[in-house]
Parts: structure tokens; sequence; C-alpha cells
């Protein structure tokens, strides 16, 4: 049997390795365009930042270590040139010298390439960072010490930790971002913890804010040029605006593509010539909430798309699902993770039920020192009960949260699987009921119809002609509140029922929902009809700017 891989790095050098361990006698062929066949593509940031502080850790393993270890024909430096389906063969190309290989299985895995506006090609100071080659000339700029200031060009993963990084060296950073708030994956009020994070350290942030130009101002900085008026000096550009697939190898092999020209791929990662495999960013996968095809350009799901493979060609199949598009990134003090859909995603894909619930959980019990708030966020189906998503940030605890969602929407969970979750509890590691479950809770009181949910942003809008009590001690409700709020702490609220008209609608809010929650349960065991707790109440206020 004769492999040839087209593409190293995660994908690639994975799939040549796992081939190895499953395919002793095989021919195995890897052409990697570059010098470096297997690196580490989310340790970049680190390096730059010197959290990785040696060149060799950002390698997996050696090209001598491929050729050795797993026995592998290593072709770096080289170029795939074509793809000829019938006589199965790839044409490369080395040093001028062209080569045609015959393959029995071709796998491509040539990964994506950086949005570089053509006016910031080429141009000095200005770098992307996905390669080695970007790392090494962004580290030799670094070391000259004539950075002071840097712009970094998109808010996504690669724009944030790589802000954080500069940042550490003693570099003022500016971030731009087309869109109206940081990180795509995250709903504006949930991403503003992310933002408020960066501010802290004096990362300054420009949101719904598009890049215009970039021009040489001296011979050592630059001027950027974004928004309607926006100029910033700089002597380090670095864009993160997202990344392309590199397709075009299949597209000039006549292999069917997606409509934003990634590689259309079955559950076993076989494109539609059946000797042909697609594996990474280059792919589109199924997004198991959605329905709808994706491309996901994280390490976790490129391994199993490896695991298709080879058990597909070894006759053990394990198909490729798709993903729910779960991540997580840590800025500063600050860990935030995601999965699923955003509510805004959820709204825009037309699921007619969805509901969002926030909460503000402790991860560990009160009485233990170094407990912490995890801010939370669900988004779900209250008419079929299906969880759709969630973001979360805080502290570790912020991870660990997502990862028991993701688990149930990859399993098309519901609130009630949630909020019946086993998990593991001591107060040293956690609450007796942590944030994943509570969500789930929420949420089950949302569908069971036990408590009707106002969101901050229709309090001035759908709600505005409502009473909105306060229900936190006065003290409290003295050092901040939404200023159309009266205050009737829960403790007087029996004993003031009679200055709550029951013609009216009635929106209850506290710090972070529980005792808005069990006033609102007061109200309505009383016969009171139209009553609302305010989700998150005056600590998702705060976050969203509403106070």
């Amino acid at each position: 049997m004769k492999f040839v891989i087209i593409g190293g790095v995660a994908g690639g050098a994975a799939c040549a390795t796992r081939l190895r361990r499953l395919f002793e006698t095989a021919e195995i062929t890897v052409i990697e365009k570059t010098s470096y066949p297997s690196f580490a593509n989310c340790a970049l940031p680190y390096y730059l930042g010197e959290v990785v502080h040696n060149r060799n850790q950002l390698f997996a393993v050696t090209p001598q270590e491929l050729i050795k270890k797993f026995k592998l024909d290593l072709r770096i430096e080289t170029e795939a040139l074509s793809i000829d389906q019938k006589a199965h063969e790839v044409t490369v190309v080395h040093e001028g010298k062209e080569e045609r290989i015959p393959y029995d299985k071709l796998i491509l895995a040539p990964g994506a390439t950086p949005k570089i506006p053509h006016f910031a090609r080429d141009l000095k100071g200005v770098y992307a960072l996905r390669t080695i080659a970007d790392t090494d000339a962004i580290m030799e700029t670094l070391k000259s010490g004539e950075v002071k200031r840097a712009v970094v060009v998109g808010g996504g993963f690669i724009g944030l930790e790589t802000a954080e990084n500069l940042v550490k060296r003693g570099i003022k950073v500016n971030l731009i971002e087309g869109a109206s708030h940081i990180m795509p994956s995250f709903d504006e009020e949930m991403s503003n913890y992310i933002r408020q994070s960066l501010e802290e350290h004096g990362v300054n942030i420009h949101t719904s804010t598009f890049l215009n130009d970039i021009k040489p101002h001296n011979e050592h900085s630059l001027k950027v040029f974004a928004g309607d008026n926006l100029e910033i000096n700089a002597d380090l550009v670095i864009i993160g605006m997202g990344i392309v697939p590199n397709s075009k190898l299949a597209k000039d092999a006549g292999l069917n593509l997606g409509p934003l020209g990634h590689i259309v791929v079955d559950e076993n990662m076989q494109t539609s010539d059946k000797d042909i495999f697609a594996v990474g960013d280059v792919v589109q996968v199924p997004n198991l909430v959605s329905g709808k095809d994706m491309s996901l350009a994280l390490a976790g799901p490129i391994s199993k798309q490896v695991r298709a493979i080879s058990g597909y060609l070894d006759g053990k199949p394990h198909p490729f699902a798709g993903v729910v598009g779960t991540s997580a990134c840590k800025i500063f003090n600050m860990i935030a993770a995601s999965t699923g859909l955003s509510f805004e995603m959820a709204k825009k894909l037309g699921f007619n039920g969805v509901e969002k619930v926030w909460t503000h959980t402790l991860s560990k019990p009160g009485f233990y020192p170094g407990a912490s708030q995890v801010h939370c966020k669900l988004i779900f189906d209250k008419d079929t009960r299906f969880v759709l998503g969630a973001q979360a940030c805080g502290n570790e605890d912020a991870v660990k949260t997502i990862e028991v969602i993701s688990s149930i929407l990859q399993y098309k969970g519901t609130v009630d699987d949630l909020a019946s979750h086993e998990q593991a509890y001591a107060p040293p590691v956690g609450a007796s009921r942590d944030a994943s479950v509570m969500l789930g809770a929420v949420a089950q009181n949302v569908c069971d119809g036990y408590m009707k949910v106002a969101a901050f942003e229709d309090l001035e809008t759908k709600f505005k002609d409502a009473i909105i009590i306060d229900v936190r001690p006065a003290d409290v409700y003295a050092m901040g509140h939404y200023e159309h709020s009266i205050n009737i702490p829960i403790m007087q609220l029996r004993d003031r029922i009679s200055e709550i008209p029951q013609d009216k609608t009635i929106v209850f809010t506290c710090m972070i929902g529980q005792s808005a929650w069990y006033a609102a349960r007061i109200l309505s065991g009383l016969g009171y009809e139209r009553v609302y707790v305010l989700s998150g109440s005056y600590q998702t206020l705060k976050i969203a700017g509403y106070v």
C-alpha cells in the first residue's frame, strides 16, 4: 500500500504517524512545502510572549524523528503541483525539479492561508502569525528593541492571544476588530468579560472598526488607518483576520468544494474521489447543533478526523460525526470558553423557541478559601428543551463548565440532562452544584413554566412600562442599581405586597438572579401572572453596560 500525504503540521504529520502504527509495511510519503513538517501552531503567540522560552519546544517532532522513528519518506521544501486521479499520481517540485509520485490512497492536509489585505502584503513590519517563518520574522523584529507600539488586527483567538503576549513584553497594543465585539463565538455582553481583562492590562480596543490601509511612516514605523478617521502609529502590525483554505490543488483536481472553498468530505473524511481523503483546516464538516456545514480550525477535531481516516483504511471505521464548536482561551487573568451556538447565531439560524439565561456561580462553596465567580450563559430551545450552546468566563471552572455542556450537545441532550448531570464534588475542587448544573436547573425552570425570563436588552423595549423591583438590601441597592428600578428588599416583600399592582408587568432583579427568582415565586404563588426574573440581574446588567 502506498500512502501519499500532502501537508504536515497537525493534520498531515498526525495522519502519517497514525498510519505507520497501523501499516508497518506500507510506503508513506509526506509532501511538505516548508522546512517544518510538525510544529504547534497554538504555541506561537506564547513563544512571542516568552511563555514558551525555547524555540525547539515549538516542534512536536523533528524531521529526523519522522524519518527514523516512523519510517517516512519525508519530502520537505517540496510543493505539490497537481493530482492525476486516473494515473493515481501527484506531481511535485523540489529545487526546480519535478517528479511524479504514485499513490494508492492520497490524503490532503494543506491547511489554510491567513487573509491579508492587498495593501498589507510584503510590507515591512506587517506579519501574520501562522507559520514558523512568520514567527521567526516577528521575533527578529521584537529582539531589535525598536518595537514599542503594536497594532493587532482581528479579535479572534490569534489576535487576542497575540495582544496579550505583546503586552507581556512591555509593548503598547491597539486591537482593531471589524465586528461589534471581540471573540465571534461569544455574544456581545459575554465577550465584554474578555474585553475588560484586555483593557485592564492597557490594550486599546477598537470594535466596529475596519482596517482601511497601512503605510510606511518612517524607516522603523508604520501608520495604520482604520474606521472613519482612526490613525495609529505602530512599530509592528500583526494581522489575524481569519484564514482561507488551501484548496486550489483539490479544485484543480475536480474534487467537490463547499461554498467557501473547503473540501467536501464524508464521515470517513473521504472526498468525492474514493481514493482521496482530506483533513484539517481545508475541509468543511457538519455542525452537530445547527445541522449546517462549517470549518473549525482547532487541533482537537483534527486528531479525531485522523482516526476516522486511518480506521476506515484499516477496516475498523471510526466515523467523524462533526463538531459542536468547543473552544477556550486565556486572556491575562480571564479564562473564557464556549460551545455550540451563540444566542445571536441561533436566532439567525431560525430556532423559533430560542431562549437564554445567565448565572454567576461560585466555583467553590463560599466557606472555602479561593472561591470566585464563573459567569455563564446558556442558550436553549424552550419548546424542544434541547441545549443549543453556552459561554463561560472566570477561572478554570469556565472550561470545566463548557466541557460538560459540550458533551451534552454532542449527544443532543436537553436542559433536563444538564440539570441531572452527576459531578464530582469536594469543597477544595468545586461547588456542590456547579455552574453547568445550575444552568440546567434554571433553564429547566423556564421550560417547566416556573420562571418567565427578562433579558437586559429588553428592559427599555419590551419591559419599558414594567415595574422593575430590586430585592437586594437597601444598602447594597444604594451602591449601584438599574436607574428605572425601585427597591423592595426581599425580607420585606410579603409585608409590602399591597404596593405591587396585579395589573402591571413586574420584573424582579437582584445581584445575580437568585433572590429575584424567589421573589417571583412569591408573587406567582399569590396569583400574579405577569411576573418575570431579570436573568443574571445586576451582574449581567453591569457587564452589558446598562448600569
